[in-house]
């Protein structure tokens, strides 16, 4: 299984709960919305086809000060397959897990929280689900956003 990787990096978080803590960044490729201000280069020009033994070789050499955080974002994460497989593996390693989803594929964000796959979970709701048209211009499916926000809050992950 191959993944698409757009940037991968070490780093300080920069927003939430974990600001200020050392981690690696991992940016895939690829989002399911077109959002109209969005400013994240998430398009597959450019990115990295890599392994997920690639990944984790890159992430252990990136990790100089074993901070043991790992921020997967997007585009949307989500949208890579076997995403399941590729945390369990990161969290065999020790690593913490957060995901930043915008939240479309609750079946996955479901199955990662059931699995115990992800330490953290951050959903970037865009706006009031019900005016995600004509902001979002591809893909604005608000019942699953919805269906998100619940496993969320019912999890309290």
């Amino acid at each position: 299984m191959t993944y698409s990787v757009k940037e991968m990096y070490y780093t300080l978080q920069g927003e939430g709960a974990h600001a200020g803590s050392a981690c690696v960044f991992l940016r895939f490729a690829a989002c399911n919305l077109t959002c109209t201000w969005c400013d994240t280069d998430f398009r597959p020009d450019g990115a990295h086809t890599m392994s997920a033994s690639e990944i984790v070789a890159r992430l252990v050499e990136l990790d100089r000060d074993t901070s043991r955080l790992v921020i997967v974002t997007g585009g949307e994460p989500t949208l890579q397959g076997e995403l399941s497989a590729f945390c369990r593996g990161i969290k065999e390693m020790g690593y913490a897990v957060k995901i930043d989803t915008n939240g479309s594929r609750p079946r996955i964000i479901q199955n990662l929280i059931r699995e115990s796959l992800v330490d953290y979970v951050a959903m970037d709701i865009k706006t009031d689900p019900a005016a995600y048209a004509p902001w979002i211009t591809r893909d604005p499916d608000t019942g699953s956003v919805l269906t998100s926000i619940r496993l969320l809050m019912e999890s309290q992950i």
